[in-house]
């Protein structure tokens, strides 16, 4: 604001015989905001001036807010009164700072810890900072069973550090980083699939045991995307790319620049039609059976923005079921999809510092961290020199000051306590099993069902404390990121029973349908709804899909848990898991039932099992997050929610308490 119209609403504010002390802030043309201390304000209304519009009056307590985006490179100095975003703190008691931000530069590429933003106070600072990211293989399972190696994985050494920063600029001490990979959107996925398994019916054990001998003869198989060019090679290397395979040769199966004969990048969609192409027209890559699926909208994208990562095993050693119909385990070769990614990182990240009682919380990405007794903060800088801050665009910088805004604190179990606010949303996954008509107290038919009186304290509960529930609908676009949750918000998921059991039963029913809250069934499909021959159960078809449409015309909805719980989903095979989850679509179709989540973790937050499930059109899952899961930090999971199994009778009501009170 020039001073000449700053003068204006001053002599404005003086002529209106304004009282209490107050901020006013204006926005100019340009979007971004301007905080003045005015002086003195009780209620008030004035003319808007020409080319400002009025952002917020506030009578009680001082909250600045700039909306917009802005770079917070190239303007000011890092650490100084003239940086990006600089507030004096001295003499507040609460204080909150809270901003998204995106990175406009590829962040996979091992570039120098950049410092976002820093809080300084009289013993240290507080910094947080992108950390050093260069990609790298990881050599990990799906699921960790007896060190068992060989994952095809992309491991990402990137993150966010928080860091107390000594005065004497000698300690760095980390508390806290964020395990979220810095990395893009799926281009495409490639699989090694193999020439065995072209059937959409089950997989036959013996075509599953043949698979083993192709997958062992190339386990040195391997996708490299470097120096502007993807090829398929043999490395050497067995597939825990350490020991020596095939004689140590190298030799490349196919390979194709990314860029044109003019030295201009081609189309990410060409790239994908010119190995499709290789592929059908037989010779080696038809051989190792690799199938290719689009997943995201990249007809106008060139290769200039796919991730170069170096190289991604295609063939891994797992601990697995190889025979469906047997439980039995053992150490397997598998291939699963491998995600083709794009190096930029288009998601939101979000800054949330929160001075309460003397202690500070700072969380990234939901990710919190508490520096106890941490009362001398003098001030807040956000952004600098582009030497410190790389290339950051902030969005919608909230500073409250002598409150915390929305933000609320909240401990579980067993762990540090979490910033939980509109900008930083967590939620809270209940689980039970089937609800028995009989009180808290009796004698369950299953330890780890609930009573009737159980599922209905904790629902008043719920309702007491002023949570929002959600449904699958819901859920889904919090996994997308189109949608926050409110700040106290929660879902209930009955599992591992038949669906109908729960509904038909009018005495149970009448408490899922009272609080008018949404309820999730999960049911195990194989077991719930199909013969022992896998053949549907006709008979009961049109019954089930009368009944499933009645509940969620009752704000209940039924989603599969699991096809069949024969054996833990990440132990599955591949194709088999596949099969499975192609199967459950079929029959949620069939039954009018909700395909979009699947009620399981299939591989642990395995990036390999969720490819799969992406490829076959779910959105994610509600997954076993035990008890110190339950909350979901929705700032960075966007594959998994988390459910714990905290309201059945077996769990002790002072646990549920700790749970669901804030």
């Amino acid at each position: 604001m020039n001073k000449q119209l700053r003068s204006l609403v001053v002599l404005f504010l003086m002529m209106s015989g304004i009282h209490a002390q107050e901020y006013l802030y204006i926005n100019n043309d340009d979007g971004i905001s301007n905080a003045f201390k005015i002086g003195s304000i009780d209620s008030m209304t004035f003319v808007k001036p020409e080319g400002y519009t009025v952002k917020t009056i506030l009578t009680d307590t001082v909250k600045i807010t700039y909306p917009g985006e802005v770079d917070l490179i190239n303007t000011g100095t890092y650490g100084a009164e003239n940086a990006v975003y600089y507030k004096s703190l001295a003499g507040i008691a609460d204080f909150r700072v809270v901003f998204d931000f995106r990175i406009n530069q590829n962040c996979n590429e091992g570039n120098s810890n950049v410092t976002i933003c820093q809080l300084s106070g009289a013993d240290k600072n507080i910094r947080v900072m992108l950390k050093e990211r260069a990609p790298s293989i990881l050599m990990t399972t799906p699921y960790d069973k007896e060190n068992t190696t060989c994952s095809q994985q992309i491991g990402f050494n990137s993150g966010f550090i928080v860091i107390d920063d000594k005065w004497n600029g000698v300690t760095y001490n980390r508390k806290m980083i964020s395990t979220q990979p810095l990395v893009g959107n799926t281009a495409f996925q490639l699989w090694l699939k193999g020439n065995y398994a072209k059937t959409v019916e089950l997989p036959d054990p013996k075509l599953l045991i043949a698979r083993q001998d192709f997958l062992d003869n190339y386990r040195d198989l391997a996708v490299m995307v470097a120096n502007d060019t993807f090829s398929i090679i043999r490395d050497g290397l067995d597939c825990d790319n350490v020991t020596t395979y095939n004689n140590g040769i190298t030799s490349t199966i196919w390979s194709t620049s990314l860029k044109t004969a003019d030295s201009t990048y081609k189309k990410i969609s060409s790239l994908y039609e010119e190995i499709k192409t290789a592929s059908a027209a037989g010779g080696a890559l038809s051989d190792y059976g690799i199938d290719l699926m689009m997943m995201d909208l990249t007809l106008l994208q060139d290769c200039s923005g796919l991730l170069q990562f170096g190289k991604i095993k295609l063939v891994g050693y797992y601990y697995q079921q190889i025979d469906p119909s047997s439980r039995a385990l053992g150490y397997y070769y598998d291939s699963f999809p491998v995600d083709i990614r794009l190096w930029k990182d288009e998601s939101r990240h979000t800054v949330e510092m929160v001075r309460k009682s003397n202690d500070l919380y700072v969380a990234v990405d939901g990710q919190t961290t508490l520096f106890a007794a941490f009362g001398s903060a003098t001030a807040v800088y956000i952004g600098g020199s582009s030497s410190m801050t790389g290339y950051i665009t902030a969005k919608d910088i909230e500073i409250d000051l002598d409150h915390t805004g929305d933000a609320l604190i909240k401990t579980i179990i067993g762990s540090t306590p979490v910033i939980v606010s509109s900008r930083t949303p967590q939620i809270l996954g209940l689980m039970t099993h089937r609800t028995e008509d009989i009180y808290e107290g009796d004698t369950l038919s299953v330890s780890y069902n609930q009573s009737l009186s159980r599922l209905e304290d904790a629902l008043t509960l719920l309702q007491q404390e002023g949570y929002t529930l959600y449904g699958t609908k819901e859920l889904a676009n919090f996994l997308n990121g189109s949608l926050k949750p409110a700040i106290k918000s929660a879902f209930i998921l009955i599992t591992d029973a038949p669906w109908r059991f729960n509904w038909n039963d009018q005495g149970v029913r009448s408490i899922y349908t009272q609080y008018g809250y949404p309820i999730i069934f999960g049911s195990i499909l194989a077991i719930d709804e199909i013969d022992d021959n896998g053949t549907m159960l006709l008979d009961d078809i049109q019954s089930s899909r009368n009944m499933i449409l009645a509940a969620r015309g009752n704000n209940i909805d039924a989603i599969s848990h699991t096809w069949s719980q024969d054996v833990y989903p990440p132990y599955k095979n591949a194709l088999v898991l596949q099969w499975e989850l192609y199967k459950i679509i079929d029959v949620c179709d069939s039954l009018c039932m909700n395909s979009v989540l699947y009620s399981y973790g299939p591989g642990c937050n395995s990036e390999n099992h969720y490819s799969m499930l992406r490829r076959c059109g779910f959105i994610g899952s509600i997954g076993s997050g035990g008890f110190f899961g339950s909350y979901t930090n929705l700032s960075t999971n966007h594959y998994q929610i988390c459910r714990g199994n905290i309201i059945g009778d077996k769990i002790s009501w002072a646990t549920v308490e700790k749970y669901i009170r804030f």
